[in-house]
């Protein structure tokens, strides 16, 4: 029998029945639905898979499975966190790629910048800056949310909060889509190029804040100190390297699936914009419906999962989709509902590695979600909308056309 690709990325001591063919950067090759994709996944899996895409690695399919891998971070560790490891380009984003000891120190860098404190001083901010977006197209009748919003309100918040002139945005996102969208398919730029241009936009910002730092989280970090010594230049390129990328994609990305499910659900639209109150809870139920990336590890020795062995130097992925699609934890898991009980999602990770702009990342949405319901508390899709979910080692909606009633 002829031996293929496929075949050769399967190990010997993976089961016959553990074996599947799926890309957790692609789940829907065909162009169909994306939630149908994993599901069809999730409905024929043990806990514990194999697939042969992206050179072969393992995959948790449930709730209880991710769990495992994300809080055991002797076995799990987060050197590699995309497959295949030959891309490399995403190595070096301290802290997440880094295990213990090492990991906490460079953690308490961001701690006090990024704790609800720090938060809360931006938020009066964050709010004059939403209502001016939505001032910009309020009485229009319509915008493209993610053009005329969601695009620059999570950029305005993270520029904000490290200090960085709004005028680099453009440049920054278009980086940012290479490396989490794939915007140069064509292969003419690399992660590991991006990677080099963000360290090289950051440098003198870097340097600059060292000699003069300021209240701001570029500062907090270049000017921080580990085990009693001045953070290491390169050491804070590649932290601030990694807060950049984290804090533009992600929020926007959680903001389109929140706006074009809310577009579609008058009564929630409703029930917000007369109890703001009940916005956290929704912006909670939000966050674990739509989780946005997939964490993946590599193992440091060898364990059974699962009644499997999974071996040291093997990948696992742990895709957030599949926690939040566990039937034996959510109850009906597609359905947004803002009173349920989640029992704690993993929408912003578990372990030590758990996101550390997460009071960021609610602020934003609870903000957006507030302004934009007292402006305009009625919304729909546009009738014309084709909604596109973009796949990649993030996803998102990057157009979605909404309409509403105009007062005359």
């Amino acid at each position: 029998m002829a031996t293929t690709a496929e075949s050769l990325s399967v190990p010997s001591y993976v089961p016959h029945d553990r074996v599947v063919h799926f890309d957790i950067y692609n789940p829907a090759p065909d162009g169909g639905d994306v939630t149908n994709a994993w599901k069809a996944l999730r409905d024929v899996s043990k806990p514990i898979m194999w697939t042969t895409a992206n050179g072969g690695h393992w995959l948790t399919t449930n709730g209880e499975m991710l769990r495992a891998v994300l809080r055991n971070h002797k076995t799990f560790s987060s050197a590699i966190i995309m497959a295949p490891r030959e891309a490399g380009g995403l190595s070096d984003l301290l802290p997440i790629t880094a295990d213990p000891p090492r990991h906490l120190p460079l953690r308490a860098l961001l701690n006090e910048a990024l704790s609800p404190r720090a938060i809360q001083k931006i938020e009066a901010e964050l709010r004059v800056y939403a209502r001016e977006l939505i001032e910009g197209f309020k009485d229009k009748g319509e915008c493209d949310f993610m053009a005329d919003f969601g695009r620059h309100f999570p950029i305005g918040a993270f520029f904000r909060l490290a200090h960085l002139p709004m005028e680099d945005y453009a440049q920054l996102a278009d980086w940012m889509a290479t490396i989490f969208h794939h915007g140069h398919s064509d292969g003419s730029v690399s992660q590991e190029d991006i990677m080099n241009r963000f360290a090289d936009y950051l440098r003198p910002i870097i340097a600059a804040r060292r000699d003069n730092p300021g209240d701001d989280l570029i500062s907090a970090v270049a000017s921080g100190k580990i085990n009693g010594e001045p953070v290491d230049s390169e050491i804070a390129i590649k932290i601030c390297r990694t807060l950049v990328l984290a804090g533009l994609d992600t929020v926007m990305a959680l903001m389109s699936f929140t706006m074009h499910y809310l577009a579609g659900d008058p009564e929630l639209q409703q029930r917000l914009a007369n109890n703001p109150g009940d916005v956290p809870r929704a912006v909670d139920e939000f966050g674990r419906r739509f989780p946005i990336g997939i964490n993946m590890r590599v193992l440091t020795s060898d364990i059974e999962l699962d009644g499997v062995t999974l071996q040291a130097d093997d990948l696992i992925a742990t895709p957030i989709i599949l926690h939040a699609l566990d039937e034996t934890e959510y109850a009906d898991p597609e359905r947004i509902d803002i009173d349920r009980e989640s029992g704690g999602h993993t929408s912003f990770g578990a372990g030590i590695h758990r996101c550390a702009g997460t009071f960021l990342a609610r602020a934003e949405m609870r903000v957006m979600l507030e302004e934009w319901l007292k402006a305009i508390p009625r919304f729909s899709l546009r009738p014309d909308a084709e909604i596109k979910v973009s796949v990649g080692f993030t996803t998102a909606i990057f157009q979605l056309p909404l309409r509403w009633d105009v007062a005359s």
